[in-house]
């Protein structure tokens, strides 16, 4: 199971759509974490005749999600607001043959965002899925299963980005067992500690990735390891090519029982 899947776009804002489609395909055909932002190749303000030339440039390109910045949690903002927020995040997946949707919660508590989940499930049908990542407000793979859990909808599951619930001091092994239900992929990255987020190459930091390892092994986890490379955040760091080699050396050289 230790070999990468996928990758995000967040760490090569840089390319093109062209540029992604290669890199993808010069990796032995990753998938793709497709971003959803301006100044992207994806964004909402897109025509349809601009979707339709994205559609055909991504075709034979496997998209692992969509990454919206849905914060379904956000008290500023009325129901009505996410709800369409996050239908117009599933109408671009839709357009562009992506399985799912990235959200994240983006305030506290587990009425609000599962209501608006809810909501927005009631007017979807089942090719669209939509994915709450471990992080911000709901770091833990525990706080993600409350919301989860609350909307009790298949059609919705859990991102563990492995980085949020180890820097808030959730144990991988707690992490797997509340997420386990909703598990649809995993993000893996690496940062020195909890105070210094800076992300270095895989095995070059302080998060338990070989645990992490074991424990998907042990379940029999079948789906998608996706290097998350934060280059968008962090300029300085090195190219996600460099990232992706390291991260495929590193997988290929981890031994486990």
């Amino acid at each position: 199971m230790s070999r990468l899947g996928a990758f995000s776009t967040l760490g090569c804002p840089e390319l093109s759509a062209d540029g992604i489609v290669r890199l993808a395909h010069a990796y032995g055909g990753l998938a793709v974490e497709l971003r959803s932002a301006a100044g992207t190749p994806l964004h909402e303000g897109m025509t349809p005749d601009q979707l339709a030339d994205l559609a055909r440039t991504l075709r034979g390109t496997r998209l692992l999600s969509v990454s919206t910045y849905v914060r379904i949690g956000d008290v500023a903002a009325d129901d009505g607001e996410i709800v369409d927020q996050l239908l117009t995040g599933i109408d671009l997946a839709r357009a562009l043959g992506a399985p799912a949707i990235r959200v994240f919660a983006g305030g506290e508590g587990t009425k609000l965002p599962a209501r608006r989940l809810r909501s927005a499930l009631s007017s979807i049908g089942p090719d669209v899925e939509i994915l709450l990542e471990t992080h911000d407000s709901h770091s833990t793979g525990a706080s993600v299963a409350r919301v989860l859990d609350a909307v009790g909808d298949a059609r919705c599951g859990a991102i563990w980005d492995v980085a949020h619930p180890w820097a808030v001091g959730e144990q991988p092994e707690h992490t797997i067992e509340a997420l386990w239900p909703w598990l649809r992929y995993v993000q893996l990255k690496d940062e020195p500690s909890p105070t210094e987020r800076t992300p270095v190459l895989l095995g070059e930091g302080g998060i338990p990735l070989e645990r992490v390892l074991d424990l998907l092994d042990e379940r029999g986890y079948s789906g998608v390891l996706s290097l998350e490379w934060e280059r968008a955040w962090h300029p300085s760091i090195p190219p996600l090519d460099e990232a992706l080699s390291a991260a495929e050396r590193w997988l290929g050289s981890v031994v486990r029982a």
